[in-house]
């Protein structure tokens, strides 16, 4: 139940991001920068970050006026944040709308500053060379069509073959074609 909680919230956050939060993930998306990959609204914990690079244990922050309100707050955040890894940056709105590239080059003096995780390697959603995964069963070749598939026939009765075998046809229809 968290889980599709998490992904309402994050669909909401990203509806209703800022000037700021547009402006930079625009700047971060689609690895735009230097090809680090970032998630925007990322669910951490409790928590969502507005920008995250997993691989490299980078959250990023833009904030607003209301963030002067809830400095404990924020505080806390980050504390929790680092506990798990995760370095913090955080830059007003202000800073990301009239001074990008300086905002830019601390994201990526930053990133250049951690380590890639061990984890970020290749997991195993990749095919092995063979090309079928060993520990996948072979889905049948007729799906989808009921009692048609378990029969091995088509609809209409109709025995089902394969689009690259020729089967001849039956004996009394070879007569009916060649009169």
């Amino acid at each position: 139940m968290r889980r599709g909680q998490d992904c309402n919230r994050a669909r909401i956050l990203r509806r209703r991001q800022t000037n700021a939060e547009r402006r930079l993930w625009h700047l971060l998306r689609d690895r735009r920068l230097e090809g680090f990959k970032f998630r925007r609204q990322q669910s951490i914990g409790p928590y969502f970050a507005d920008f995250a690079c997993i691989d490299r244990r980078l959250v990023i922050e833009a904030d607003g006026g209301q963030h002067l309100d809830q400095a404990g707050y924020d505080r806390t955040r980050t504390t929790y944040l680092e506990s798990r890894g995760y370095r913090v940056l955080r830059f007003w709105n202000h800073q990301v709308l009239r001074a990008q590239e300086e905002v830019l080059e601390e994201v990526l003096r930053a990133l250049r500053l951690t380590d890639v995780l061990p984890s970020s390697a290749p997991s195993g959603h990749l095919l092995p060379p063979g090309g079928r995964r060993k520990d996948r069963r072979v889905r049948p070749m007729f799906r989808g069509r009921g009692a048609a598939a378990v029969a091995g026939t088509r609809r209409g009765g109709r025995k089902a073959t394969l689009a690259h075998k020729k089967t001849p046809p039956p004996p009394g229809r070879a007569e009916r074609e060649s009169r």
